[in-house]
């Protein structure tokens, strides 16, 4: 980690089954973070047989400082989850998504 950046851990995608569906993104001034940055490293974690029931990637990046950040988790039913900081102002970043099978669907954290 520099002083121009912080090293964060993501969880994104989606996963749908018969009643349930859960997704989270992270944007980066407006634009998936995918689109932005390049990944340090990244994991993709299949849901269901060969990724039927859908995808989350497990991704580390280096946020330059300034940036906007926006944490969005969504889940039927369930009120849509929104975080925004920018990179530097002091907001301590650990944010996730919905509980579903005692682990959050996605999340957003700080790490080193």
């Amino acid at each position: 980690m520099t002083s121009t950046s912080i090293k964060v851990q993501i969880k994104t995608g989606s996963e749908w089954h018969s009643t349930e569906t859960r997704s989270a993104m992270v944007t980066i001034d407006g634009e998936p973070i995918y689109k932005v940055l390049k990944a340090l490293s990244q994991n993709w974690i299949e849901v269901g047989r060969k990724g039927t029931h859908g995808k989350w990637c497990l991704a580390e990046y280096l946020l330059p400082m300034g940036s906007a950040i926006t944490f969005t988790a969504n889940a039927n039913g369930r009120d849509k989850i929104s975080e925004s900081f920018v990179v530097g102002d002091g907001t301590t970043v650990d944010f996730e998504g919905y509980q579903y099978q005692c682990e959050p669907s996605g999340w957003i954290v700080e790490i080193d």
